[in-house]
């Protein structure tokens, strides 16, 4: 235990350190360039994935299984699938948002506004910052470390609600905050139905980089209000309930499960 308290410091003392370090990396005049944003973002995704290896590095049963690394219950279709529904529920919050009438006073429409027309050597560094860093760590932290560590103690209605409240927080903009809470309760779902973080993370990577394509190539592109709203959450739950139809029952967390649930689950039909 006194080693692995140690290897804990030391990645967390790597996290600040990486968080602080890498804005320099990208100097640039403009306070509101898509670089100096990009370098920011980057540095605190950092800071977030190294802190849930931080946390992951005391627990006994390693890295990979308290993170969810390792692989889960469900096939390429499934994923596919759950990767469509993750979309569809973007979609539908999009039209939410739309009808709220909330966004513009939002830092989405700052954001949209960034991204719109980005290309050339800024697109690669838009796709590290705002697809692959997110959709990598902040579901290390609030999938991996957060939400699993709260179902084994909460619960899965609890542990996803709360690793969904801390995901919409790390957004800081209210508006934002909220409708990301909202995509956290399904990529939560996404996480506890597979059984891994690996389809998770996949959906978030997806999801993000065709809002930033969208955003790029098509920035008056909008969600069309209720249409949006019914038909992407209808998809969006459809997708999960097949998915769980076929798949059964998710399984009962680690370490907290009766004898019975221990048994691998039993795919309903094909």
């Amino acid at each position: 235990m006194p080693s692995r308290r140690l290897t804990a410091l030391l990645v967390a003392a790597l996290a600040i350190a990486a968080g602080v370090s890498i804005r320099s990396l990208f100097p640039a005049q403009d306070a509101d360039s898509v670089q100096v944003v990009a370098a920011d973002v980057l540095s605190f995704e950092i800071f977030l994935g190294l802190l849930a290896v931080a946390g992951a590095v005391l627990a006994p049963e390693g890295i990979g299984r308290r993170l969810g690394l390792l692989p889960g219950r469900l096939g390429a279709r499934e994923v596919s699938l759950l990767m469509l529904g993750t979309l569809a529920a973007s979609f539908a919050l999009d039209g939410l948002l739309d009808l709220s009438g909330l966004k513009q006073e939002s830092a989405l429409a700052e954001f949209e506004r960034l991204i719109a027309g980005v290309h050339g050597s800024e697109l690669p560094l838009a796709v590290l910052a705002f697809v692959l860093a997110p959709g990598i760590c902040e579901e290390l932290l609030c999938r991996g470390w957060i939400q699993r560590g709260a179902v084994r103690r909460l619960g899965p209605i609890r542990g996803i609600a709360l690793a969904s409240a801390v995901f919409g927080t790390l957004h800081l903009d209210p508006v934002h905050g909220l409708f990301a809470a909202f995509l956290g309760v399904y990529l939560g779902l996404v996480c506890h139905v597979a059984g891994s973080l690996r389809p998770a993370v996949a959906c978030h990577v997806v999801n993000n980089l065709v809002a930033l394509l969208s955003g790029a190539l098509a920035p008056d592109l909008e969600a069309p209000g209720l249409a949006a709203l019914l038909g992407g959450g209808a998809i969006a739950a459809a997708a999960l309930w097949l998915v769980w139809r076929r798949t059964g029952s998710p399984p009962a967390p680690a370490g907290e499960a009766p004898e019975t649930a221990r048994e691998a689950p039993v795919p309903v039909g094909e």
